[in-house]
């Protein structure tokens, strides 16, 4: 039993893992399944994931049957588990996988690209280097190409004028 952050709410043979609170609510863990607990000791989600992350712009990351979705703060599922990989929402986009490549998805689970991306960095003023096929290039966070995919490499990128340096 390790209890760690919920004394004051919980009793402490609730559960065997507790994290420290997000946006409210804190992972919590019984018998290998994982959930999450409000701070005033409701459960938002019952221990049923694989596991969990933090949340994140009121979305949290669940894996069941070893497929990657998203939870809202109420622990209804807003994105159903279809992902391979999935990232933390950033400015209301998140990286997914389905397997082969990367896409990008909002907090609606629309999916804002196609599946093309081998690699797609982390988004820095709306703007990502990301990789198709062979060649690199620049997307927005809305889904757009900034830059087309025709340079070998992208070694340097200026993210507040959105050009290569």
């Amino acid at each position: 039993m390790i209890k760690l952050y919920l004394d004051d709410i919980r009793e402490p043979d609730d559960f065997d893992i507790a994290w420290q609170f997000y946006e409210g609510v804190a992972g919590v863990c019984n018998v290998g399944k994982w959930g999450f607990v409000a701070k005033d000791g409701h459960m938002v989600s019952e221990c049923k994931y694989q596991e969990i992350w933090h949340f994140s712009e009121g979305l949290a990351r669940v894996r069941l049957r070893g497929l990657w979705g998203y939870i809202n703060l109420s622990g209804e599922t807003v994105i159903n588990c279809k992902y391979t990989q999935a990232f933390d929402f950033k400015n209301g986009v998140a990286k997914v996988s389905n397997g082969k490549y990367f896409g990008l998805i909002n907090a609606c689970g629309d999916e804002l690209t196609d599946f093309v991306y081998s690699e797609i960095d982390n988004f820095q003023n709306s703007y990502a280097i990301a990789k198709r096929g062979s060649f690199y290039g620049v997307i927005m966070s809305n889904g757009d190409v900034h830059i087309d995919f025709v340079h070998n490499r992208i070694l340097s990128f200026d993210y507040v004028n959105g050009r290569i340096m």
